[in-house]
């Protein structure tokens, strides 16, 4: 029994998007203004903005084939 696995680039891209988006909701939302971190925000809000560009070049990259 052969078990190759094949995972491409935007499968990839897909899970490091919606892992930093994940991440980044929860550090702004949970962290940041629940609990009173304001200094955390900034941090999160740009782990949400990777995340976010992960997403947006997976959807551009689809679109284009």
């Amino acid at each position: 029994m052969d078990d190759n696995w094949k995972i491409s680039y935007r499968q990839i891209a897909l899970l490091f998007g919606f892992v930093f988006f994940s991440l980044g909701i929860l550090g702004t939302i949970q962290i940041g203004l629940l609990e009173g971190l304001l200094e955390v925000i900034p941090y999160s809000l740009i782990i949400l903005l990777l995340g976010i560009i992960f997403l947006i070049g997976v959807l551009i990259k689809k679109l284009e084939k």
